[in-house]
């Protein structure tokens, strides 16, 4: 996943391949991190990370909830990094996604990486060779260590389950009854076998792909819509596998 440069600069490999992104995307998880820092953000300076921050739009959501925090966003992608720059300007400061920089500009009390942690569309191949546990694992460990104890780390829509991985035992679910999902991407386990499959949101009496209830929340302007607010229903394939499907935020309670 890392790669040294000649100039000792660390090289990340991507996540997700896709730059999608689109404004206020996730009202309700952050709006739950609002409620779970107040405590934080009265007693020193927030730095909140957007990890894998696309145009720059997540940033400048994660602002108009939390206005007196610094929010920092990173991506790999040079020409979105130029957009995202570009659009938040003073509201957010921008760096491309490396050990250094990370280390640079943390430690971050708050770090989100929401629809990144995962590979996504999958056309032909196998998720082993597109996108391995080894990977994701990797890039937990590289989050886990710019993020400070009693920080909260903020996770949507990953394939993979944090609960699985190597820094699960130094972190706690947080109690956010509120979320009713942590993402309806396909799952898998630390094999690359998938477990479960087609996720379904549960929206208006009905059960819908994601890209349809997104198209029906786009057109009727709903203020709150944020897909991590409604059940998911998905098609199990491996009965004895026991992911958890509903923790978005993590606090983390312990260093390595």
């Amino acid at each position: 996943m890392f790669i040294t440069e000649m100039n000792g600069i660390t090289l990340m490999t991507r996540n997700q391949q896709s730059n999608a992104t689109f404004c206020n995307r996730h009202p309700v998880i952050i709006r739950n991190l609002v409620k779970l820092s107040a405590e934080m953000r009265e007693a020193s300076e927030v730095k909140i990370l957007s990890f894998g921050c696309s145009t720059g739009l997540e940033c400048l959501s994660i602002k108009s909830f939390l206005p007196n925090t610094r929010v920092f966003g990173c991506d790999l992608d040079e020409a979105i990094l130029i957009k995202a720059k570009r659009l938040c300007q003073d509201q957010a400061m921008i760096f491309k996604s490396n050990f250094e920089n990370l280390q640079r500009h943390g430690p971050f009390q708050i770090i989100c990486a929401f629809n990144v942690l995962c590979r996504h569309p999958i056309k032909d191949g196998l998720m082993s060779d597109l996108y391995p546990f080894s990977q994701f694992n990797q890039t937990l460990a590289l989050l886990d260590g710019c993020l400070s104890i009693g920080g909260w780390l903020a996770i949507y829509n990953a394939q993979y389950d944090v609960a699985a991985s190597s820094i699960a035992s130094r972190y706690a679910p947080a109690a956010c009854p509120e979320l009713r999902n942590n993402g309806w991407l396909d799952k898998y386990n630390a094999l690359s076998v998938r477990t479960y499959k087609s996720g379904r949101l549960a929206y208006q009496g009905k059960k819908m792909k994601h890209s349809h209830w997104l198209r029906l929340v786009q057109n009727s302007g709903e203020a709150d819509a944020d897909p991590a607010k409604l059940d998911v229903f998905f098609e199990l394939l491996l009965p004895r596998e026991n992911h958890d499907l509903t923790t978005v935020i993590w606090e983390k309670k312990l260093e390595m």
